[in-house]
């Protein structure tokens, strides 16, 4: 590794001037593990920002990204008028037929030849999951933006069944209960995605089937919404079931309320329940029994002045009629809620439920209803807390939420926030201390019981679902930001998990890097949520993924001798290329960042970095002065 000192041209409102740094840390000589990576990034100050602040910056980053510098806005339906406008456009086999009939003698370039290069092991987003009823070792997912993929071997090996052409949102599955080659998936995600910001979520199309056990996959025609205007309730679909009882279809709509199909072709022209374009969100579950519950919530787009009738309510009927059965001390401002049935007892239904502008109890409710006894008991206090900085249950705003019973256990309760906890008496009592006993007892998934930042051991931060296995009522698969988990045994006293994100390519990528030398086939790329993947393109024995940043991965570059990463809001890391040596190497007196925030490596001296602040001048971003050079930066922080 070189030695000496690294320069950086920090780009300002004036002149940019050169500033030096000293190597931070130093490690062992030996590669670091995943685990210590984790833990060495994680003990930076500026990790300690908040999901939610990282959630607000990525929307903020993709807005401007996409917006019109003129009017400050995102033109409306551009999604649709550029597709259209796509398909005017020739092909490149139409291209160079054309050049080739202009000047047949005319040497044209190659065509591009693209294959996939990794990495072969690293999931993403994942809100849809499915395990065949007849048949475990079949397993369907959906990667928020990644399309549906099918195992045939448990989950072991993937295909992609999503045809190239089709929008790739997946938010929810089912399989039809009564004719299990059949399946329906939804569409569009409302809050949390990369592709989508404000002004600009990641709309859906509409809700798809198959008759083929998941083979194929067409829409439902009169589902079928293609524009990006929110004017329908096939624009973002959080939830899809079918009632065993009937086979009539649910499915809940953010901003429209839940919607019911008796065909499996239409939906209706109005909610069975909910306010049409009103509440931000609903929820909707259906027992063994045929029994219905549905959550509305108090958050509106017209907050305050538009009723819509929030809380939760039970139908017996199919969903013609709803009851409500709100607890009297529900939270009065509530934004989204999950809840779920036992399957083992259809009396018992539990809600969990983000609260607004509350922040006791972790800022989340959590009820048991016993609908036969008419009681619902608030078991909120009992929720795990750990303490600082990760060891709670946090939510991001109703992000990530899901809730789980076992099926042959109603009081064997799961709840997943940015960590999955669990709980043998549904949460009527919790944990007490903070030992190591009631961690394994309560805390089993997401990031890891160190509290410290890094991670459970192959599993991820941010629970989506939970499916169990229906030959096995221990065996759980679970959907996260990181792809697709399972464990063998949910009740073990100390829950191991497996990875099963092997071909499952659903990553979403904001930027790659390769290296400048011929030879090396390494690649790297920063990635939503998943941090900086690093690993090497090979198609017979793939090397171990690493992430080599932290939380969402942004800018990275090879050079001959260092590897340089970066995360959100500009942290800039530089490796060494044996992975045992990090520094620091930003300027932290840097201010107004982008969340993904550009900065490039001299190609001539790896020593000089060049770092754009964010700060516009006036509305025009000029250079500057800085000062402030970053070993005097790394001492004030702490750092050196």
């Amino acid at each position: 590794m070189k030695k000496g000192v690294t320069k950086l041209i920090t780009i300002t409102c004036g002149i940019a001037l050169l500033v030096t740094a000293l190597f931070v840390f130093n490690y062992n000589s030996e590669q670091l593990s995943q685990q210590q990576i984790e833990q060495a990034l994680g003990d930076s100050p500026e990790d300690k920002l908040t999901k939610a602040e990282m959630k607000a910056d990525r929307y903020e980053y993709f807005f401007k990204k996409l917006r019109d510098p003129v009017t400050n806005s995102i033109p409306r339906d551009i999604r649709r008028r550029e597709l259209r406008y796509a398909k005017t456009l020739p092909s490149a086999s139409q291209v160079r037929s054309q050049l080739k009939a202009k000047n047949p003698s005319q040497k044209l370039a190659p065509e591009f030849q693209w294959s996939l290069a990794g990495p072969p092991a690293t999931g993403g987003r994942t809100r849809a999951l499915g395990i065949d009823q007849r048949n475990p070792d079949i397993v369907i997912a959906g990667g928020v933006s990644g399309g549906i993929w099918k195992s045939t071997d448990g989950g072991n090996s993937w295909d992609l069944k999503t045809s190239n052409a089709e929008n790739f949102s997946v938010t929810s599955i089912v399989q039809e209960p009564n004719n299990p080659d059949t399946w329906y998936y939804t569409s569009g995600e409302f809050i949390g995605n990369s592709a989508g910001s404000t002004g600009a979520p990641y709309f859906g199309t509409g809700v798809f089937e198959s008759v083929d056990n998941g083979e194929t996959w067409d829409k439902l025609p009169s589902t079928n919404d293609e524009n990006t205007l929110f004017n329908s309730e096939f624009d973002f679909i959080s939830k899809i079931i079918v009632s065993p009882v009937s086979g009539s279809i649910f499915i809940a709509s953010n901003g429209f309320g839940i919607f019911k199909s008796t065909d499996g072709q239409n939906f209706g022209s109005s909610p069975v329940i909910g306010t049409q374009a009103n509440q931000f969100y609903s929820d909707v579950a259906v027992a063994s029994d045929g029994r219905l519950a549905a959550v509305i919530s108090e958050q509106s787009f017209d907050q305050g002045n538009e009723p819509n009738n929030p809380g939760i309510f039970i139908s017996t009927d199919d969903g013609e009629n709803w009851s409500e059965i709100t607890p009297s001390t529900f939270p009065s401002q509530h934004g989204r809620s999950v809840l779920t049935f036992a399957p083992s007892n259809p009396d018992i239904l539990y809600v969990f439920t983000n609260k607004l502008d509350d922040e006791t109890n972790q800022g989340v409710s959590f009820y048991k209803i016993d609908l036969n006894a008419g009681t619902a008991e608030n078991r909120s206090s009992n929720l795990p807390d750990f303490g600082e900085p990760v060891g709670g249950v946090n939510t991001q705003g109703g992000y990530n939420m899901m809730v789980s019973v076992k099926p042959d256990d109603p009081d064997f309760v799961l709840v997943g926030a940015t960590n999955m906890f669990r709980s043998t008496d549904g949460f009527a009592t919790g944990p007490t201390s903070d030992s190591e006993t009631e961690k394994d007892e309560f805390w089993i998934g997401g990031y890891a019981q160190a509290n410290n930042i890094s991670q459970t051991e192959n599993h991820h931060v941010d629970q989506h679902i939970v499916v169990y296995d229906p030959t096995d009522s221990n065996r759980i698969l679970n959907g996260n930001d990181g792809g697709v988990y399972s464990t063998d045994n949910i009740t073990a006293s100390e829950v191991s998990w497996n990875d099963l994100n092997n071909g499952y390519i659903v990553t979403q990528y904001y930027s790659a890097a390769i290296p400048p030398s011929p030879g090396n086939s390494r690649f790297m790329g920063g990635t939503q949520d998943n941090g900086t993947t690093l690993f090497t393109n090979t198609t017979t024995s793939p090397d171990s993924t690493f992430d080599i940043s932290s939380g969402d991965g942004a800018y990275s570059f090879f050079s001959e001798d260092f590897l340089f990463v970066s995360s959100q809001r500009g942290r800039v890391i530089r490796w060494n290329t044996g992975l045992t040596n990090l520094d620091y190497v930003y300027p932290s007196q840097a201010t107004d960042q982008l969340f993904i925030h550009p900065y490039t490596i001299d190609p001539n001296d790896d020593n000089i970095m060049y770092y754009p602040e964010g700060t516009i001048c006036g509305g025009i971003p000029r250079l500057g002065i800085s000062t402030t050079t970053i070993q005097a930066v790394l001492a004030r922080d702490g750092r050196k």
